[in-house]
């Protein structure tokens, strides 16, 4: 009979494991079959464990900030710098990349916004290849991208902008004063419910 497990890897905090395996002799089939199952999920936890430490690396190199408009509200949002910041010199501009989650990332966390993907950017081969401003800004929960039905197969972009998706856009605006910003390398992507922001954004 064939045993399967499922083990769930996300960004919680990662438990140190010791794996010892001992082979003993087992007299029958069925002990033998149920001690190479529990080494299989044994293992399968190591592996999940060593992937939550790479993940939380990862999201530790976007800093944890918070956007205050000079307007009105606030925004949680990750921040990544480009490698070689420091010693690239007051000519040297980076192109930003602006990455707008989807509805499960929802929240005040700051933290959930990283789940899909965006972390790819502070691995150590895209920050040498692809040096780059990244912002992560997360939605409040209860609030949209852009403010539409999801149910419609299209809509009309509101006149008026959703509240984090303005904060987003004065967000944009602040960090090309402050930081050296090509403004013609500003990039923006979505997913799910990020895709309609990113389309009004546009």
């Amino acid at each position: 009979t064939a045993a399967q497990s499922q083990v769930e890897c996300g960004p919680a905090e990662p438990e140190a494991i010791t794996l010892e395996i001992v082979v003993l002799p087992c007299p029958h089939e069925r002990h033998a079959s149920m001690l190479r199952c529990a080494l299989i999920v044994t293992v399968l936890f190591a592996e999940c464990s060593l992937l939550l430490a790479a993940e939380k690396e990862l999201y530790s190199r976007f800093s944890q900030e918070t956007f205050q408009s000079a307007k009105d509200g606030s925004l949680k949002y990750r921040f990544l710098k480009p490698a070689g910041l420091s010693e690239a010199g007051d000519a040297k501009k980076f192109p930003l990349v602006v990455f707008l989650h989807g509805a499960g990332e929802r929240g005040d966390d700051n933290t959930k916004q990283l789940v899909h993907g965006v972390t790819k950017f502070a691995a150590d081969d895209y920050l040498k290849k692809y040096p780059c401003f990244v912002i992560a800004p997360q939605c409040p929960s209860g609030k949209r991208w852009v403010e539409v039905d999801w149910s419609l197969s299209s809509h009309r972009m509101p006149e008026k902008m959703s509240d984090p998706l303005r904060l987003t856009m004065e967000l944009i605006a602040s960090l090309e004063k402050s930081l050296p910003i090509d403004s013609s390398r500003i990039y923006i992507t979505g997913l799910s419910m990020g895709g309609y922001g990113t389309w009004d954004a546009i």
